[in-house]
């Protein structure tokens, strides 16, 4: 094969591996509102303006810049179905990187941008899905090859931008990229144009003179055609709002949504996850490095700040991948045109060789394989299975509840999960309105945090079911403590339906009597699942409805049906270190302490780093005061290992308080309550060593706090009672000491606190 068609094929097969890993099923669950939204405008020839999904934000404003794309994704669904958004999307994403490869590219340097470009495609895979996000891959790149081709050809493309900004401002808020992308080169080049720079810094093809005043008066044009929209400067506003709601989400909703956490606050910086992301990283890092000697100021910066965006937020990994690939191309194309040709001996000749078949070699492998483990992964879903490759919506969406809703003509107000909300308004709207759906921006902050407290805080239930007149719940599987409380309260509410994506609750009143006795459900007499046969299958499905069903058992104390979906999950696929873990707690809570202990180390030997496993574990050796090997196995997932775990630090002050090692165990217990200030026990450790320590005004503020967050607790009590004793304060700590013996008549350390006083 020659040269040229060698790298041909691989820069083919590296695009083959982007049509792959965007020809997947349908799981997002925000492109349903978009549907519907295109229908709507399409249909009454008007913008929305005003909320009118919900019965909850109904008539509050709703600024809605993806109006253009809702249109767009309605049609190609309206003549296309499923597979034309799916293609579409294919399409959109496999021209957008076709783009950024071309941009600085040069033939005799392929092979050293192809492994890169790789690293880029599997950092960047996993925000490959059906949302306006990827119309703004396509204008990040386009934006990107404009303004680096006026730069070093002085191209007349670069006049489009502003006609760009105005289709880009009402196809997706991402818009604001744009915006920022011209804002960091004319910083970046005003200061290679008018400061000196080491090195050959200042010899960068850069925008100066007459050509940086048109680059500026371009931007301004651009600036004014993002008002060309139909909510003029408030998109603006809501841009704001969104970095706002990006940067407090986390407190808003209680642990946040996935795609906005951070990438490394739910794994270890030196862990498996994000392992493509993190490789990408240090690849461009080592081209700036490589290239020291003519770093492009404007290229650094965008690389600055799209890193620190992406190490913000999951979502932001793609844009940091697609931007960093530019810049390190760059970088690579600057370091090889300074090194100096080496004598082209047979020894040269066989290196080169050497070298292109290795990396060849590499880029054939690596595409073999995940495009194979893209292909053939799979799901167990409720007896069947679920590709998430493929032309079509994916089955986990509420389709059987929806169907139940609608067949029974269930009325009313809904309370509903929050990943429900789009897909019961495609599926229900304008008959039935949404209680809450992915559109934060229109609900508010308030609203979010009610939603969020509701599941945190079951007692808050009633409150809610008089506030909106509740008449049922569509309710996720995982929304376990609001699951509990409403199937524990029979007298009030009744389960109708249940399946692995969740459930429907309807009131029990004499209205639905005929409907509860057709389908009322008791979680304890359902049927087992008939299993089928998976033995032939190389790569074993993940039984996602085994795991699902198994953790909502397991919070409702049904350990016998915990066990036995763990147990059929196992059957499926025996390699799923999570389900040894549960059934592990399944067998701790029935006192099977040494069953329970064989089975963490099961999932131990699959993951060792199974966060749950080892805290669990863990527990067990500290009860049997094995304290060493309770802390060689929390060593092990301690950061850079494994993410900041709050339980984890709690379990290590209690280690080293055991041990003597008083200031150890504060700074570990200062850093539970760092990371989960809500949590009264970590209050109450802190209390203990500060005791411990002698520092008796600190012990007792550590345990008011304490009692704040749980009044209920009587040790509390008594422990703040040894402190003002010791403070002198007898009249306050016999009050105290009365109290938890109200709470707890036979806590013997109170009683003795009390003889001492009198």
């Amino acid at each position: 094969m020659s040269e040229k068609r060698a790298r041909f094929f691989l820069i083919f097969i590296c695009f083959f591996l982007i049509f792959i890993f965007s020809l997947r099923n349908i799981f997002d669950l925000d492109i349903w509102v978009h549907l519907k939204t295109g229908e709507y405008i399409l249909k009454n020839r008007q913008f929305v303006h005003t909320d009118f999904y919900s019965y909850t934000a109904e008539g509050r404003p709703w600024l809605n810049p993806h109006w253009l794309f809702q249109v767009f994704i309605y049609l190609i669904h309206r003549f296309w179905g499923f597979p034309g958004i799916i293609i579409i999307k294919t399409l959109f994403i496999l021209l957008s990187f076709f783009i950024l490869f071309l941009i600085g590219y040069k033939k005799e340097n392929t092979l050293f941008y192809l492994p890169l470009f790789l690293v880029t495609i599997l950092s960047a895979k996993e925000r490959f899905y059906e949302r306006p996000e990827f119309v703004s891959f396509l204008f990040i790149a386009l934006y990107l090859k404009i303004i680096y081709d006026f730069r070093t050809k002085k191209t007349k493309a670069i006049f489009l931008l502003p006609f760009l900004q105005i289709l880009w401002t009402n196809l997706h808020v991402f818009s604001f990229v744009g915006l920022g992308i011209f804002a960091i080169f004319l910083l970046g080049d005003l200061i290679s144009w008018k400061i000196i720079l080491p090195w050959d810094w200042n010899k960068n093809c850069i925008f100066k003179n007459r050509d940086y005043f048109l680059f500026l008066k371009i931007f301004f044009f651009c600036l004014l055609a993002s008002f060309i929209n139909p909510f003029g400067y408030k998109v603006f506003l809501l841009a704001l709002n969104l970095f706002r709601f990006i940067g407090n989400h986390r407190d808003i909703l209680a642990g946040g949504i996935s795609e906005l956490v951070p990438p490394f606050s739910r794994t270890g910086i030196l862990s498996g996850g994000y392992f493509y992301y993190k490789i990408f990283i240090l690849i461009s890092m080592v081209t700036f490095i490589l290239n020291y000697r003519k770093i492009d100021l404007s290229s650094f910066f965008f690389y600055v700040i799209f890193l620190h965006l992406s190490l913000s937020s999951i979502r932001n990994i793609v844009l940091f991948s697609m931007l960093g690939y530019v810049i390190s191309v760059k970088n690579l194309n600057d370091f090889l045109f300074y090194i100096r040709p080496f004598p082209k001996t047979g020894t040269f000749k066989f290196s080169k060789f050497l070298i292109k078949s290795i990396i060849s070699l590499y880029i054939l492998i690596t595409v073999i394989i995940t495009a194979y483990q893209e292909i053939s992964f799979t799901y167990y879903v409720e007896g069947k299975l679920e590709k998430k490759f493929g032309l079509h919506k994916s089955c986990f969406y509420p389709d059987g509840q929806i169907d139940f809703i609608i067949k029974n003509n269930i009325r009313g107000n809904i309370f509903n999960s929050f990943g429900f909300g789009a897909y019961f308004i495609y599926r229900c709207f304008p008959e039935r309105k949404v209680f809450i759906d992915g559109r934060t921006d229109v609900y508010g902050e308030e609203l979010l945090r009610y939603y969020a407290d509701l599941h945190l805080y079951p007692s808050v239930l009633e409150d809610l079911i008089g506030r909106y007149k509740i008449d049922y719940f569509l309710l996720d599987i995982n929304a376990h403590n609001l699951f509990k409380k409403l199937y524990e309260d029979r007298d009030h509410w009744r389960l109708v339906y249940f399946s692995h994506e969740g459930a429907i609750f309807i009131k029990n009143i004499l209205q639905n009597k005929e409907l509860i006795e057709r389908y009322r459900l008791d979680l304890e007499k359902l049927p087992p699942e008939s299993l089928g046969d998976y033995s032939n299958l190389r790569k074993k499905p993940f039984p996602i409805s085994c795991f699902s069903k198994g953790e909502l058992f397991l919070k409702l104390g049904l350990y016998e049906k915990a066990e036995q979906e763990y147990l059929l999950g196992l059957k499926i696929n025996p390699k799923i270190a999570g389900f040894y873990n549960n059934l592990g707690v399944i067998y701790q809570n029935q006192g099977k302490v040494e069953l329970a202990r064989e089975y963490y180390q099961k999932a131990l030997e699959i993951n060792p780093r199974l966060i749950n496993a080892v805290l669990n574990l863990g527990a067990i050796y500290q009860a049997k005061g094995d304290l060493e090997a309770a802390l060689k196995l929390y060593k092990k997932v301690l950061p850079p290992w494994g993410p900041p775990n709050a339980t984890l630090y709690n379990h290590l002050g209690d280690i080293y308080r055991k041990k003597g090692l008083l200031r150890q165990a504060l700074l570990y217990f200062e850093r539970a309550i760092f990371l989960e200030p809500d949590r009264f026990e970590f209050y109450y450790n802190k209390g203990l060593v500060l005791l411990d320590m002698g520092k008796v005004n600190q012990a007792l503020d550590a345990f008011y706090k304490a009692r704040d967050l749980e009044p209920t607790l009587a040790i509390i009590y008594n422990n703040i009672a040894a402190c003002l004793i010791e403070l002198g304060k007898y009249e306050e700590a016999e009050k105290e000491l009365k109290h938890a013996l109200e709470l707890d008549p036979n806590l013997e350390e109170a009683k003795e606190n009390l003889k001492k006083l009198k």
